[in-house]
């Protein structure tokens, strides 16, 4: 790619003999492409590259997990149902699944459906209640373990995306299952 710059979103540029151009916006990188089967666009942010892929055969069409990206939405309004024990298995699955620096998995998940315990949750949360009436808190922490390999950037960077990347994926997948879900910060 030569060198990197920053922008706002993915723009295709302009298709000539195979060869897409494009510029990605609000990533950090500029470049081209070889269209085929699939386009690629390949995005750098100075610490490691993100893959984009989108088949060319369902440009017209919605991708499942790109459709799954458009439909979440944020949810503070629960029912009070209990979640199947095989839909939280699925939730810890795609946490597992996420990825991570060096693979080490640097964050730790604690799921809880005690009462009292989610109510202290929402109280520490600045008194945001709906969280207590939720039927599944899943609360997420780093690892700071991850130290020992890679330092401070590890625990101030790394773990961060680590968790980060493990709650996108447990949101998407509770939106997959049916199931409500909020990012609480």
């Amino acid at each position: 790619f030569g060198h990197l710059r920053h922008f706002d979103e993915l723009e295709l540029v302009d298709i000539q003999d195979g060869l897409a151009q494009f510029v990605v916006e609000q990533g950090v990188a500029a470049g081209a492409l070889e269209l085929g089967q699939h386009t690629h666009a390949v995005a750098g942010d100075g610490f490691g590259a993100l893959h984009f892929e989108q088949k060319v055969e369902d440009a017209e069409g919605e991708q499942a997990a790109f459709g799954a990206l458009q439909r979440r939405r944020s949810i503070r309004d629960f029912t009070d149902r209990e979640i199947p024990g095989e839909m939280i298995e699925a939730l810890i699955e795609a946490v597992r699944w996420a990825p991570s620096a060096g693979n080490l998995q640097s964050r730790k998940f604690y799921f809880v459906l005690n009462r009292e315990t989610k109510m202290e949750l929402a109280r520490a949360a600045f008194n945001q209640h709906f969280i207590a009436k939720a039927p599944l808190v899943a609360v997420a922490c780093l690892d700071r373990r991850i130290a020992a390999r890679y330092g401070d950037r590890g625990v101030n960077l790394y773990s961060i995306q680590d968790v980060a990347a493990s709650v996108e994926n447990m949101l998407l997948t509770a939106h997959e299952l049916g199931l409500g879900s909020v990012w609480v910060g």
